[in-house]
């Protein structure tokens, strides 16, 4: 075998190998890539909307507003609304809410309470509602305020303070009224109706008030409408929470209805 032979036999064998390692890097790369690509949407999801036609409505509030009370989730009023809206192609809703929460709880991430009260929570709150880019927010909170004992001026200047940055975002939005609660103290139930009140004088247009709906003459839930625990309403009761919007003059106005 002549030098030569030997040579560009060398020259051959080196060229396939590299190629090999080559493609087998690529390979790699890519497959890495995949895996990092998929962990990525799963851990930091980033808010998009589901289509341009569809509007997107953010919730944020308390337990009714995470379906408790109903038998099912499927029977709260936030996905009542929500089935309703994507079959009618309108809207998508996305829902923060928690049970226990009061206003403190869904305040501006920057804001600070003062002493015992709650800070925000930086993935339920108003903050993270408005980076999914709303057109609209619903704020359910009925009763937690009230059962905390925080006074009618505190959570007014709360709701007040979240109406403005909305306003500011030139973001449209319904606030629920209070909804009953069988509180022990008839005077803690007159603070319902008090504080209902106050939320319609404050935001005009912008309040949905079922409180007569659901409350006998002293501000317990009605029997037909109790889940149970006195605190939460039953299916027949986010019923009624969920046909209240459908007729809300706002949502109408947004969806083109």
């Amino acid at each position: 075998m002549s030098i030569l032979y030997r040579t560009r036999l060398f020259f051959l064998f080196a060229c396939l190998y590299n190629c090999c390692i080559s493609c087998k890097k690529i390979s790699e790369i890519d497959s890495t890539t995949k895996h990092d690509s998929t962990l990525n949407a799963i851990t930091n999801p980033i808010p998009l909307k589901v289509s341009s036609k569809l509007k997107t409505i953010v919730v944020v509030g308390s337990s009714t507003a995470a379906g408790y009370g109903a038998s099912s989730i499927d029977s709260s009023w936030v996905n009542r609304l929500n089935s309703q809206l994507l079959n009618s192609k309108k809207a998508r809703i996305i829902n923060l809410g928690v049970g226990g929460f009061s206003t403190y709880n869904v305040m501006p991430t920057n804001f600070i309470p003062g002493p015992s009260r709650a800070y925000p929570a930086v993935n339920n709150n108003i903050t993270q509602a408005l980076s999914y880019h709303p057109d609209m927010v619903i704020i359910n909170l009925p009763t937690n305020d009230i059962a905390y004992d925080y006074s009618d001026t505190e959570i007014m200047n709360n709701f007040k303070l979240m109406a403005s940055l909305l306003d500011s975002s030139k973001v449209a939005y319904i606030i629920t009224g209070t909804q009953p609660r069988n509180f022990s103290s008839l005077q803690t139930r007159k603070r319902l109706k008090t504080v209902d009140d106050e939320l319609n004088a404050a935001f005009p247009n912008h309040v949905n008030d079922y409180l007569n709906q659901l409350s006998d003459d002293t501000w317990n839930i009605k029997p037909d409408f109790n889940s149970g625990d006195g605190v939460h309403v039953n299916n027949k009761g986010h019923k009624i929470i969920y046909q209240s919007f459908i007729t809300f003059p706002l949502l109408l106005k947004l969806i083109n209805l």
